[in-house]
């Protein structure tokens, strides 16, 4: 228990915040990827679909749209991924990063579909609709950005002795 409390000290919270900007972005283009391969679509109508979300269907009549929804998405991954960073420091779980990062992005996943809930942009649910959604923000969010942000701890701790 000491050794994990003497590695929490060493690594302090403010040089997470460059390496949580990383991990949103990885962990952004890796689920973008997967739902535009998974779904045999262009990462524009991904996008658009984003961006539906939030202006509605006039998003699906031009590919501008598409920028609208790279931002959102890119801003709601980076704030998932400073979220994450600084829960996973205060709770010492950045080197437990396959547990830590199944549970963020359950965590991802269970409160984007009340966001979207809220705003009446979440489709039905069905068994094959939830498991994608986890296979989505589990596997392609939360697993990388956990992993990018543990080695990033280990790396910096390790240049820092």
């Amino acid at each position: 228990m000491s050794k994990q409390i003497a590695h929490r000290q060493s690594v302090s919270l403010a040089p997470l915040a460059p390496q949580a900007f990383v991990a949103g972005i990885i962990g952004a283009v890796l689920t973008d990827g997967f739902l535009s391969i998974s779904q045999h679509v262009s990462p524009m109508a991904v996008w658009q679909h984003i961006a539906a979300a939030v202006v509605g269907d006039v998003a699906s009549t031009s590919a501008s749209y598409a920028v609208l929804g790279v931002a959102i998405h890119l801003v709601i991954a980076l704030i998932w991924a400073y979220l994450y960073a600084f829960v996973a420091y205060e709770l010492n779980l950045l080197q437990k990063w396959v547990f830590s990062g199944i549970v963020w992005g359950i965590v991802v996943d269970v409160v984007m579909d009340l966001v979207l809930a809220s705003r009446g942009a979440l489709e039905p649910l069905t068994v094959r609709s939830v498991l994608y959604g986890l296979i989505t923000n589990v596997i392609f969010y939360g697993l990388p950005v956990a992993w990018y942000l543990s080695r990033s701890v280990r790396t910096a701790s390790r240049s820092s002795n």
